[in-house]
């Protein structure tokens, strides 16, 4: 419910109920449980205050083709037959803070977060230790917000589509969105520390009350 609410702005009640089935079953695919263990990292990190939800963001492995300039999904079973001539890369996606929350850190310190998993998990993995992701050529302020931290575009993909709530369904139509990369060094914030990733994630949202 908060990434529907938050991401797309439903107005009616059937708007609600169809964008958060669609969010479950993206959500359950980028990161839910597989037969066997994931060879390639794929979490979701919550931000939590007084018990109650107010931020998510996921991050999943997809194929990169900066010949097509296209991130692609794959299913985890098959990633490395399936390869071809693709990279595989870290994403990262649904970064939401919940509407009366914003402007107070959140998305920032969830961004902290994803680079600290990163950070550990991408050479466990093989991969390179880099975070690419996709914005809306229209999102300015999220745009703003990853230059900030260091992103670069990467490239423009203008061939892209998204789901947006229309007068009283759901419509798919055509977007521009740019992909955003960052190089994540040693240190650097990173999860260090005797508690691993829980303490720091813990050190993060922990006491914001």
């Amino acid at each position: 419910m908060l990434l529907a609410q938050a991401m797309y702005a439903p107005q009616t009640r059937g708007q609600t109920n169809e964008l958060t089935r669609l969010e479950l079953k993206d959500l359950e695919a980028r990161y839910g449980e597989t037969m066997g263990r994931r060879k390639y990292p794929a979490c979701l990190l919550v931000a939590e205050e007084d018990q109650e939800f107010v931020g998510t963001v996921g991050l999943d492995c997809q194929y990169l083709s900066l010949q097509d300039k296209k991130l692609k999904p794959f299913k985890p079973q098959r990633a490395d037959a399936d390869k071809g001539d693709n990279e595989i890369a870290i994403v990262l996606a649904n970064l939401v803070v919940r509407p009366d929350r914003r402007k107070k850190g959140i998305a920032k310190k969830l961004m902290t977060a994803a680079e600290a998993y990163v950070r550990e998990e991408a050479a466990a993995a093989g991969l390179q230790p880099a975070i690419h992701l996709l914005v809306d050529s229209e999102n300015a302020p999220a745009q703003a917000l990853y230059k900030k931290l260091g992103y670069k575009l990467l490239f423009t993909d203008e061939f892209a589509t998204c789901v947006v709530a229309g007068e009283y369904n759901l419509k798919t139509q055509d977007c521009v969105n740019y992909c955003f990369k960052k190089t994540l060094t040693k240190g650097g914030g990173g999860a260090g520390g005797a508690g691993g990733l829980g303490a720091f994630f813990g050190s993060l949202f922990g006491g914001n009350k």
